[in-house]
């Protein structure tokens, strides 16, 4: 499912000399309960192809936005044709799931590196209950003793907390203020 997800998040937007997809829902995931509905621009008259991960065609038809009337749970893709320019793109359909607070499962994210933190709301529609990111401590902890935690970290929490997801958040790395010897950190 990861492999999906990285692919889903890779198409955000796609363009071609002649057409132009842009996801009417972040990552072009859709609910089983959702329409699938992709909206496409192009200077021509637009046919479209919807085939499963195996490559078997499910649906075909003309026009935009592309509605292929399925809710099967997958990955698929759309290629899309106008004239002599074909562009295809990935789009997912999933089944609703409930975050559940009491689940041991999670997903490691690099928000504290400056990730975009656009896709909480997508990781939060995978069902992913958990994220564990970072919280530098040398940046916490700056002046020895005094805590202040940067907007970079409060931030990206406060949109994990607003999708329903709870963080898991180690203090990391060194701190030059702790067991620092003639440049060298002497204890983790």
């Amino acid at each position: 499912m990861i492999k999906y997800f990285l692919l889903l998040l890779v198409s955000l937007s796609s363009v071609s000399a002649a057409i132009t997809v842009v996801p009417s829902t972040l990552g072009n995931l859709f609910l089983t309960t959702e329409i699938v509905s992709i909206p496409v621009t192009s200077s021509g008259l637009i046919t479209w192809t919807v085939k499963d991960y195996w490559g078997k065609v499910i649906t075909t038809g003309s026009g935009s936005p592309i509605q292929p009337g399925i809710n099967t749970p997958g990955y698929y893709d759309v290629v899309i044709k106008d004239g002599s320019t074909t562009l295809t793109a990935p789009f997912g359909i999933v089944t609703e799931y409930l975050i559940n607070p009491s689940s041991r499962f999670g997903a490691q994210t690099h928000f504290a590196q400056t990730h975009v933190q656009t896709v909480i709301p997508l990781v939060a529609k995978y069902g992913v209950s958990h994220l564990r990111d970072d919280q530098y401590w040398a940046s916490v902890e700056a002046v020895k003793g005094v805590y202040a935690f940067p907007v970079k970290f409060t931030d990206y929490m406060a949109k994990e907390k607003a999708a329903g997801i709870t963080p898991m958040v180690p203090l990391l790395w060194s701190n030059s203020n702790y067991d620092y010897d003639n440049g060298d950190y002497t204890f983790p």
